[in-house]
């Protein structure tokens, strides 16, 4: 599980048990989207490191206490994602300003571009394309199930696409699938895509001979 998952997962476990409602481990793992296993891990070992007490209750349920040293160590796990995340956002802008400066270095007189994908990379980008000086003329959205590019729920045809002159992709569920349906439409050197999405831009056809030297 990713490192800023997991801090998430313990601050929200944290805040619930701050409310000081009676609880069964069922509805604790509800709350915080994890399996009844890995809930009653977690309170076992909250309360075995100090972080939380318990007081039994009716019906097999159980009153969950943060102790001070609980609220500490809630504090320490916001200030680390918080860090985390303004560390993400820093790097990611930086990713995007490089693009962009890649965009304006090629031979598009008047860069007609695409973002492809919604989140909040959108709006890390916005700004990154604020500092550069470079505008956005078009956002569109990748739809896994439909396998193409769409706006406001329409599919864009092939044919309307090769008539952007550079994508930038943005697209968190499915990065890869997406830069392989646009590369099939589009030439490559048109298709930006920042590292930390890692997408590959080579395919490998599993039809094809071997082509590895024997031995290798």
């Amino acid at each position: 599980m990713d490192k800023d998952l997991k801090r998430l997962k313990m601050i929200n476990f944290f805040q619930n048990l701050e409310k000081r409602e009676v609880l069964t481990q069922n509805t604790m793992a509800k709350k915080i989207v994890v399996s009844i296993g890995m809930a009653n891990a977690l309170i076992k070992r909250s309360i075995k490191k100090g972080f939380i007490k318990a007081k039994a209750a009716p019906y097999k349920r159980y009153a969950y206490y943060l102790t001070p040293d609980g609220f500490g160590e809630k504090s320490r796990l916001v200030k680390e994602y918080l860090e985390s995340s303004l560390d993400f956002y820093s790097k990611a802008k930086k990713e995007f300003i490089k693009i962009f400066s890649k965009i304006k270095c090629s031979n598009f007189n008047t860069p007609d571009i695409v973002v492809v994908g919604k989140g909040d990379l959108v709006d890390i980008l916005k700004l990154a394309s604020m500092s550069s000086g470079v505008k956005i003329n078009h956002y569109f959205d990748w739809n896994n199930e439909k396998k193409k590019i769409r706006n406001n729920n329409k599919n864009i045809s092939e044919v309307k696409l090769k008539q952007f002159s550079a994508f930038i992709i943005v697209d968190t569920n499915q990065p890869q699938m997406c830069f392989d349906y646009l590369s099939d439409v589009v030439s490559s050197d048109k298709i930006f895509t920042p590292k930390f999405l890692h997408i590959s831009k080579s395919k490998l056809s599993f039809d094809e001979p071997n082509v590895y030297p024997k031995g290798k």
